[in-house]
């Protein structure tokens, strides 16, 4: 098997960090489903709900359990904070490079707060962290080695997109001998905003994944119904329904080893990741918002 086929590794470490949003409550958007407000003013409490709850997710039988893993968890941190728990990470993988199922060890990342506008860089309570910089933090602490840290972040966070493609468009060109970022989950694409349902107590994205799932857990699922037509029904029955939420106005995306799908609408795949910019994946992102279903999005 090769580095990029998804495998999941076998000494993984999970760095939770839930944070409030750095605004006031924002103006309430009132939809069919009750009041949201934008996670620029991100309850805490329901940010560290979202955390918690990917976590225990992500940790359950059904996912692929490594021969050791470690939780950082971070509530409201600095960015000191974060960098310490990065460094702690890239420690605890280095006990295991001599080992002979060494593999390069993974870093799943799990953020929930406010990302800012244009670059959706994470908005701590003393300062932002950009997708660039948060590369070269994982890039210091984890130590050269035969083999490259899978990096795996699930984003709720406003301009999630913007994120990602400054991410995945640096770590691919200047880090792609260090890290190989694989599984990415974002709540919102590079010019949206990322909603929170007060009744509910989660972010819109993390309600619509975690829907999915109840009817296995409770018999019936939890989210609620209507008979719009104008939200796209793939959308509704593959992701949750993120869109279908919020009327339209937030729509959920995944990248799987190279393979980029705005859930309910078009994908992309990205063959040569060293030439890949942030600004031709936000391009590609849009463009696959207005493809529909199931239909391959050229790289322009």
């Amino acid at each position: 098997m090769t580095e990029f086929d998804g495998k999941s590794r076998q000494h993984k470490a999970y760095i939770t960090i839930s944070c409030s949003g750095p605004e006031a409550p924002t103006t309430p958007r009132l939809g069919v489903f009750g009041t949201r407000h934008s996670r620029a003013g991100a309850n805490l409490r329901f940010t560290t709900a979202d955390c918690d709850w990917f976590y225990a997710h992500l940790i359950e039988t059904n996912y692929d359990t490594g021969i050791t893993e470690k939780h950082y968890r971070l509530v409201n941190p600095t960015r000191e904070q974060l960098y310490t728990a990065i460094s702690a990470a890239g420690e605890f993988l280095s006990e295991h490079l001599n080992t002979s199922e060494w593999d390069g060890g993974q870093i799943t990342f799990i953020y929930a707060g406010h990302g800012c506008p244009g670059s959706g860089s994470w908005v701590f309570k003393d300062g932002e962290i950009s997708a660039t910089e948060l590369v070269k933090m994982v890039a210091g602490a984890v130590e050269p080695n035969r083999r490259r840290c899978r990096i795996d972040l699930i984003s709720d966070s406003c301009f999630a997109g913007a994120f990602f493609a400054d991410l995945l468009s640096y770590s691919c060109g200047q880090m792609s001998d260090r890290l190989f970022l694989c599984d990415v989950f974002g709540a919102a694409l590079s010019d949206e905003e990322a909603w929170e349902y007060e009744t509910h107590g989660h972010g819109v994205f993390t309600y619509a994944f975690k829907a999915m799932f109840e009817p296995l857990m409770l018999g019936q699922p939890s989210l609620p119904r209507h008979k719009s037509t104008r939200i796209r029904d793939t959308d509704r029955l593959h992701s949750g329904g993120a869109s279908w939420l919020t009327d339209d106005e937030q729509h959920a995306f995944e990248y799987t080893n190279g393979h980029l799908e705005v859930l309910g609408a078009g994908y992309v795949r990205f063959d040569n990741h060293e030439a890949l910019t942030s600004e031709g994946i936000r391009k590609a992102m849009a463009d696959a918002l207005e493809a529909m279903p199931n239909v391959e999005v050229p790289i322009v």
